[in-house]
């Protein structure tokens, strides 16, 4: 009986070849899943660092700048009755090179508690690039600083420092943070508040460079939901993330607010977005930390 080598090895290759084929296929596939998932694992977790190293960085400059509103407070309420005027200008001109994050310092008191004669007196003193600038512009019954959230707020309140909403200031048309402490005489009662304020520029631009994968984005939210950063400068100070158009963010922003730290998603026309985000415990302010799922999945 002769063999039918031709036969056998059409056989062979009929056989054998193509689940070869399908062997190889099947391994560059895997091969290809598990390249992505390494890669989505490298973002995630890079998302989840940033979220966290970032939010560190902030609170540790937050709680340094808080310092000085206190200190300032600290420093007016034991002085106080032998303080000549002049001095308070070099005051807040010293404190506020302590820090570089402090744009402004400012001692601030009730009408006619530092004498009957005044019924305003805020010396005040902010940066302006290298130089410390020292105005009296604040202390005027046109601005009439006692009608501000800053200082109404740390008057009402028990705690050491209160923290402002971010805001529009109208004589130096910046956008600014203050930190304000009261300060009191020696029988407990209100004389006035001092402030330390941070100007949102150089936290907005350093929220602005946070880079990472190719559509990754950064946003800084106030404990309140309203945007201190984001990407779209028209939205900053004068939007609620909880009052945007698009259902599935403000959805998002409303959970945000609510659970202070987590993973969520959005939409954003039709691309979907991950998101990751963390609290700023000093302030309740929240960093989020988006990128398109597709970068992911």
């Amino acid at each position: 009986m002769k063999l039918n080598f031709k036969s056998i090895k059409n056989l062979i290759l009929c056989t054998i070849l193509p689940l070869t084929i399908l062997s190889m296929v099947f391994l560059s596939i895997l091969s290809y899943s598990n390249s992505k998932n390494i890669i989505s694992n490298e973002i995630e977790d890079k998302m989840k660092f940033q979220t966290k190293a970032i939010s560190e960085n902030i609170e540790k400059s937050l709680l340094s700048h808080k310092k000085i509103a206190e200190t300032l407070s600290k420093t007016v309420e034991s002085s106080k009755d032998i303080m000549p005027k002049d001095t308070y200008k070099n005051i807040v001109g010293n404190f506020i090179k302590t820090n570089d994050e402090t744009f402004g310092t400012g001692i601030w008191f009730e009408p006619y508690k530092f004498n009957a004669k005044e019924k305003f007196f805020g010396p005040y003193c902010f940066k302006d690039g290298n130089k410390v600038v020292y105005t009296d512009k604040y202390s005027t019954e046109s601005y009439n600083y006692m009608n501000y959230d800053w200082y109404k707020s740390a008057k009402s309140s028990t705690a050491s420092c209160v923290w402002s909403k971010p805001y529009l200031d109208e004589l130096s048309n910046i956008t600014m943070v203050s930190t304000s402490a009261a300060f009191k005489d020696k029988s407990g009662n209100f004389l006035g508040v001092a402030t330390a304020d941070i100007n949102l520029d150089r936290l907005q631009k350093m929220i602005a460079d946070v880079k990472f994968g190719k559509t990754g984005k950064a946003i800084l939210l106030d404990k309140d939901g309203n945007y201190i950063t984001n990407p779209n400068k028209s939205k900053i100070v004068k939007m609620n993330i909880t009052k945007e158009a698009e259902n599935s963010l403000s959805t998002l922003g409303k959970e945000m607010l609510s659970n202070k730290k987590g993973t969520g998603t959005y939409k954003e026309g039709d691309v979907k977005k991950l998101v990751y985000y963390d609290s700023i415990p000093e302030t309740g302010w929240i960093i989020a930390l988006s990128i398109d799922q597709s970068e992911v999945t």
